[in-house]
């Protein structure tokens, strides 16, 4: 699968695509919240990757 994160919180959760920043899917955020988390996950893009590359090698 390709690199993504997963924001959680409370009974809300996302799954965003590293590459290029999307939308994977979304139950219980606003769409302010999502794109809230769309603009840091942009901000902080290559150390998510980077992360994502050493934990799933």
């Amino acid at each position: 699968e390709p690199p993504h994160v997963h924001v959680d919180r409370d009974k809300a959760s996302c799954k965003v695509w590293l590459v290029p920043v999307a939308l994977s899917f979304s139950l219980g955020f606003s769409a302010r919240e999502l794109r809230e988390i769309e603009r840091l996950i942009s901000l902080n893009r290559a150390i998510l990757i980077e992360a994502w590359e050493e934990f799933h090698g």
